[in-house]
């Protein structure tokens, strides 16, 4: 498969998708719904407040001028609603989306490859499901979470969607990753390693152990996002990312 922007788009929604019903920051069920809109694909959930699951996708100098239609679509008008915008067209409609009272948020940049397999320096092992309450301290660094909470919520750590990495030290598993499934392409979710045991090549080994995963399912369309010109960037680079498009959030607050 070769990536392309309608590719990325319907594994990004997907994704999300996945991540309202997963994630710990509102215990609320999610009510996560996707639609295309004329040109746009939109995104919305009642039930987080977060631009992630609020967004326009596609928005081009060419369909702008049916944003506002597709805005007045929301029912109710989420608090932040995003649009994502291909960084390359930015700066010929900034304007209009300064004139909707948008302002860009962020710029990530989406890297693509064809997964290949390489040995690891370091020891990975895929989630299973009676590890899972191991993982929960990486899940609380900063604050705990209710009990009710994680019980509901920590099944979507290991599922047939989603797999989980983990990395285990002195009897603890102190860095973990997830990977996104979704017919022929995988999304690399974020990772995360403990403070005290960073420095040491866990997140190299975690992102090579994924690619070894995806490559060993015979999926050959691979995405991540990062931050430009950061170590994440480098660091997927060095394993056969390369660069795809950078997407501007552009985000919206109502009253």
């Amino acid at each position: 498969m070769k990536p392309t922007l309608n590719v990325l788009q319907a594994v990004d929604v997907a994704y999300a998708r996945y991540n309202a019903r997963k994630t710990f920051s509102d215990a609320r069920a999610s009510q996560f719904v996707s639609q295309q809109v004329g040109p746009f694909v939109m995104t919305q959930d009642a039930t987080r407040s977060d631009s992630y699951y609020n967004r326009i996708l596609g928005v081009t100098r060419y369909n702008i001028g049916r944003l506002p239609q597709a805005i007045s679509q929301f029912s109710p008008l989420p608090h932040s609603l995003r649009v994502d915008v291909v960084a390359a067209e930015a700066p010929v409609v900034e304007e209009q989306l300064h004139q909707l009272e948008f302002q860009q948020s962020e710029t990530v940049l989406w890297l693509w490859a064809h997964p290949t397999e390489r040995p690891l320096s370091v020891a990975v092992q895929l989630l299973l499901p009676d590890q899972i309450d191991r993982l929960r301290p990486l899940f609380e660094t900063k604050r705990p979470l209710d009990n009710s909470l994680w019980d509901a919520r920590k099944r979507y750590l290991s599922t047939a969607e989603l797999q989980t990495f983990v990395i285990e030290a002195d009897g603890l598993l102190v860095a973990m990753a997830s990977i996104f499934l979704r017919g022929e392409t995988a999304v690399l979710g974020n990772a995360f390693t403990l403070p005290a045991y960073r420095g040491r090549g866990y997140q190299q080994a975690l992102l090579q152990a994924r690619l070894n995963d995806v490559y060993q399912r015979q999926i050959n369309l691979a995405w991540v996002d990062v931050e430009a010109d950061t170590s994440s960037d480098r660091n997927c680079r060095r394993i056969g990312f390369k660069p795809f498009v950078e997407i501007e959030a552009w985000e919206f607050q109502s009253a």
